[in-house]
């Protein structure tokens, strides 16, 4: 945990600007742009859980490759034992990610699971690694990336609001009305529910720091349509953590500063008297689903993965690999190939030893986070909310952008990291 992050993370090859025509172009400059446009045209045009992947895939994919650069792929799928330049930690992290690359897979092709179905379970496994690509070049761009990724992410949560309330054609302004339901799941994007919490939490940064009035109406509208759109499905889980982390912000900011409490307060207090209805109505639906669902069988559904499991010793340290399906209770006794948290997907499908390696993953994640609660509250209250719904409670961890919000999460630690190695 004190490896520094210059030697834990150091890129294989330095890469330097080149010139084209008259304009000096940095390589890690490109491929942060290829990031940025990825993430853009998923917002714009592809869907949390695409059903049958086509060309907005494609282009996102082909984007994503450009941003991360064949040398890393190949460090991270294998490179980093012939090639071991970073530190002990690193090689780590490095050899999680393969044996959950190789293992499972070689298991998912014995046992003779549906290939779309291991594709399924790989492609995801390279997003929630995705920090081991990108946060080499983070660093060799010298320049604090954290927050830049940040604002990026949360406007991409803002864009998939918007397409969602444009796909049901209802109003922000008709929720608290019934429970709302969308077949392309563009709310349980995790940039929505990031966005609902960075977002409104700059806002009230904003208005009390007097940075800039505009920023902080615009955050506020911004966050504001991403918690509609959690409350139009009801998203109990994500609505509960954003409640908590705006209760945690106003607490920690009045602690500091009593004036400052008073005048987020304020601004609080209009925002909610101005939507007092649709609070009301989603304190009801909220109530009505939770009489009605419960917790979704969830709990019958990590019974059926313990079950399948420990039908021998090899399925229990190992799992039932990529591609695995089983009959889940919370999918209505359907055969799926996933599950509805990431701790119970992990022991299914990557059994104890699998499991142990996404646990390393995520201790040193746990880290990073720790730094950015003081320091950077709100990347590390959005970041930690979209973590905890993904690890406990819903298939969010299979998507892109989750990936990259642990991505914008670390990128702060080492930004904080550095600000602190300069300060004087």
């Amino acid at each position: 945990m004190g490896e520094s992050a210059k030697d834990s993370l150091t890129p294989i090859v330095k890469v330097g600007p080149s010139r084209i025509g008259r304009v000096c172009v940095n390589e890690s400059s490109l491929r942060l742009a290829a990031l940025s446009l990825s993430v853009l045209v998923y917002a714009i045009w592809s869907t949390p859980f695409p059903k049958n992947p086509g060309v907005p895939e494609m282009v996102v994919g082909l984007l994503l490759l450009a941003s991360v650069g064949v040398r890393e792929i190949a460090y991270a799928s294998g490179g980093f034992l012939l090639w071991p330049k970073r530190g002990p930690l690193s090689q780590l992290l490095y050899g999680a990610f393969l044996y959950l690359l190789i293992v499972p897979l070689v298991i998912g092709v014995f046992r003779g699971w549906d290939i779309v179905d291991v594709v399924r379970d790989v492609i995801p496994l390279g997003y929630l690694f995705f920090p081991l690509f990108l946060l080499p070049i983070f660093i060799q761009t010298k320049r604090p990336m954290g927050m830049t990724l940040a604002w990026v992410l949360s406007w991409c949560g803002v864009i998939i609001s918007v397409r969602f309330f444009l796909d049901i054609g209802e109003s922000p302004l008709a929720v608290g009305e019934t429970i709302l339901i969308d077949k392309l799941y563009l709310p349980y994007d995790p940039t929505v529910l990031f966005s609902a919490v960075f977002l409104l939490i700059m806002a009230f940064d904003h208005l009390h720091g007097r940075k800039s009035i505009v920023v902080a109406i615009a955050s506020a509208v911004g966050g504001m349509l991403a918690l509609a759109s959690l409350v139009s499905i009801v998203q109990r889980g994500p609505i509960f953590l954003t409640a908590i982390s705006l209760f945690v912000f106003v607490f920690m900011t009045a602690s500091r500063s009593l004036v400052k409490g008073l005048v987020i307060s304020v601004f609080g207090a209009i925002m909610l008297y101005m939507t007092w209805d649709q609070v009301v109505g989603a304190v009801g639906l909220i109530s009505e689903k939770q009489g009605l669902v419960g917790m979704n069988e969830k709990d019958q559904e990590l019974s059926a993965i313990l079950a399948e499991i420990s039908s021998s010793w090899h399925t229990l340290l190992t799992g039932i690999g990529w591609g695995g399906v089983f009959v889940s209770p919370a999918s209505k006794l359907v055969r799926v190939s996933y599950t509805h948290s990431l701790v119970s997907y992990s022991v299914l499908k990557t059994g104890l030893l699998g499991t142990l390696a996404v646990g390393i993953y995520w201790w040193r994640i746990g880290g990073m986070l720790v730094p950015c609660v003081f320091k950077n509250y709100a990347v590390a209250a959005a970041s930690s909310s979209v973590v905890v719904v993904g690890v406990l409670f819903q298939p969010s961890y299979k998507t892109l952008t989750f990936g990259l919000i642990v991505l914008c999460l670390m990128a702060c630690s080492i930004d904080l990291r550095r600000q602190h190695a300069s300060a004087p």
